[in-house]
């Protein structure tokens, strides 16, 4: 998986884009990064651009619904809204929302664009 990290100043957020096969092992990095970078910027919106990557088959379900633990690890605050786009893996990804959920944090995953930015600038 390979993934860019960078501030999108227009919009006030982090856009975080990446590509190939993901499991919460490689995730990991790529959100401890966007969690420096929020830090950074002080921006309390956070785009995930899944768009191009695929879920790992070996991705346990159990293991999606415990990655919301690496955004306490990374800093990232409960008041930071966080969208996350893609269209493959849905039922993997939906473990992440229950997470997300269940640990309080304003996430929600999309399929358009669109919608995700128009939700983040809200």
């Amino acid at each position: 998986m390979k993934y860019s990290v960078k501030e999108q100043s227009d919009i006030q957020s982090i856009v975080v884009r990446a590509s190939g096969i993901i499991n919460t092992t490689l995730a990991e990095d790529m959100v401890m990064e966007a969690g420096r970078a929020i830090k950074i910027s002080g921006f309390t919106r956070c785009l995930f651009d899944l768009i191009e990557t695929e879920v790992d088959p070996n991705q346990s379900m159990t293991e999606m619904f415990l990655f919301i633990d690496v955004f306490n690890k990374a800093g990232i605050s409960k008041s930071t809204k966080i969208a996350a786009l893609y269209t493959t893996g849905g039922e993997y990804r939906l473990q992440l929302d229950e997470g997300a959920k269940f640990a309080e944090f304003k996430f929600k995953h999309f399929t358009d664009q669109e919608e995700a930015l128009d939700w983040l600038c809200q």
